[in-house]
């Protein structure tokens, strides 16, 4: 077992926020390979339609209330978080997501947290998303 702590996330978070390339819109963590990585406007539009197919199947969905702004080293970000349902169609709140650590002010959420830096890129994946 490997302990995360919010100032090492931080650290992470921050340099990947930063050295984002041009072509990227949204930075997610990767939980397999222990880092984050980021999502062009091809590989997004192929997890948008995942997601949209799994929402309407009621396996996820994502809260308006959840999009929020945060900080990373001063900036502003547009986050907005994937959270799965259980068999009962409620969320299911048994594990964190390593994301809410990076921020300036620590957020913890349940799911799964996209990090974008335009809001309007945020929000056309909630629409989408969410079908609105």
């Amino acid at each position: 077992m490997s302990l995360i702590n919010a100032k090492d996330q931080r650290n992470e978070l921050q340099s990947a926020f930063n050295n984002k390339c041009l072509t990227d819109i949204a930075i997610g963590y990767i939980y397999a390979m222990k880092t984050y990585g980021f999502l062009n406007i091809d590989e997004l539009r192929s997890n948008m339609k995942d997601w949209k197919k799994q929402r309407k199947e009621g396996v996820i969905t994502i809260q308006e209330y959840n999009n929020n702004t945060k900080l990373i080293c001063g900036k502003e970000c547009y986050i907005l978080t994937i959270q799965q349902l259980d068999a009962n169609g409620k969320v299911d709140d048994t594990g964190l997501d390593i994301c809410g650590l990076g921020f300036d002010s620590p957020y913890l959420i349940t799911g799964h947290t996209y990090i974008f830096k335009k809001k309007e890129n945020r929000d056309m994946v909630y629409k989408y998303v969410m079908g609105l």
